[in-house]
């Protein structure tokens, strides 16, 4: 979580709903590439892919002070039970009709080893 002096906003952390939008710290962060992951993932499930090991997904906050309650708590605690071979990460992104007509969702895909 990015800190936020809650006295430059009239709703900081609420997530109030008014004119249509939803208002608070954080609401136009990257949540949108967390949907289009899961289903990115939906789509090869109903497609019948196949998978060579088991695939989990893991939606986790903190990525912006280095994961410390989030990512790096999960693979600091949990890194031999998950075992990752490879990880989906925030670094895409959606355009539309800049690379020609229609959208464009861009995924980020990295491969590493983590050491328990």
């Amino acid at each position: 979580m990015v800190a936020a002096d809650a006295t430059a906003w009239t709703t900081p952390f609420s997530g109030a709903i008014a004119d249509g939008f939803v208002w608070g710290r954080g609401t136009l962060d990257t949540k949108n590439l967390g949907v289009i992951f899961l289903l990115a993932l939906e789509s090869l499930v109903k497609a019948g892919a196949r998978f060579r090991r088991q695939v989990a997904f893991s939606a986790v906050p903190d990525e912006e002070t280095g994961g410390k309650h989030g990512m790096r708590w999960l693979v600091e605690q949990h890194a031999a039970e998950l075992d990752p071979e490879w990880v989906w990460d925030e670094g895409g992104g959606g355009f539309k009709d800049m690379f020609g007509p229609g959208i464009f969702f861009g995924l980020t895909v990295a491969r590493s080893r983590f050491s328990t």
